[in-house]
């Protein structure tokens, strides 16, 4: 992908990191998929709900799909009003994701992939897709109901800027990468600081991403296995049912 955001780089240097971060984020999934699963069976709660009965103000991006485990529920309710007090309010971008919408998403971010750098390898492409749209079960939080991505608006409802757009798939959407301006890692340090606050872990490659009991949670927290894998909810029956981990849950979906 040529580099529009980050003028303070030539293109020969841009495209050394972002090999470089590809690098980085293979050796970390390396790492995540290490930790095994303890499913612990929480429920999902509807976010909406949840909301409604809370005195924070937060606003849902995808009303469609709000569902999320009760844990991150209740935390998510405590960093609105965390929020609120600094004169922001928290934006829910996205939640829980079924299986199949994952996999559009991911064979979405693939094609991009594809387009974007058709020299490269099918693996390679898997890889860069993975990065920003995780295309290994096993990886995709917003499976389990453990994730949610969130930004943040001022008290004028104006998104904060934070460099690049929700969901960017590039480099710059990495949570610390150095070549952004002030205003922009400051306003990440806001979202990061205060979404910690309430046990919250950031994937380090999306600077909107945010979890709970996950393999990604775990392996950053020093837990030896996470309490949340994938989980099927059906709509029709309003049932939630915990599939069992299989080795298809450790590899790419097919594009």
């Amino acid at each position: 992908m040529k580099n529009e955001v980050s003028p303070a780089l030539n293109d020969e240097e841009f495209r050394k990191l972002q090999q470089e971060y590809s690098q980085r984020s293979e050796r970390f999934d390396v790492e995540l998929l290490k930790i095994p699963i303890l499913e612990s069976g929480e429920k999902l709660i509807v976010l909406t709900e949840l909301s409604e009965k809370s005195t924070g103000s937060i606003i849902i991006g995808d009303i469609e799909n709000t569902l999320i485990r009760e844990t991150l529920g209740t935390a998510m309710m405590y960093a609105a009003e965390h929020f609120n007090e600094q004169g922001l309010v928290l934006k829910v971008e996205s939640a829980y994701r079924s299986l199949d919408e994952q996999r559009r998403r991911f064979i979405k971010r693939y094609q991009s992939m594809e387009a974007n750098f058709p020299d490269k390898t099918e693996a390679e492409l898997l890889t860069l897709a993975n990065t920003y749209t995780a295309g290994i079960p096993i990886l995709a939080a917003h499976t389990a109901g453990a994730a949610v991505d969130v930004t943040l608006l001022d008290k004028n409802g104006q998104l904060l800027d934070f460099g690049v757009p929700y969901n960017y798939g590039d480099i710059e959407s990495i949570t610390d990468f150095p070549h952004l301006s002030d205003e922009v890692k400051q306003n990440r340090k806001i979202l990061k600081n205060g979404m910690e606050k309430f046990g919250f872990v950031n994937y380090p490659f999306e600077y909107w991403h945010y979890s709970i009991g996950d393999v990604c949670a775990a392996h950053l927290t020093g837990q030896k296995y996470a309490k949340f894998g994938p989980v099927n909810y059906n709509p029709e029956s309003n049932k939630t049912s915990f599939p069992k981990i299989t080795n298809a849950f450790y590899t790419f979906f097919k594009t």
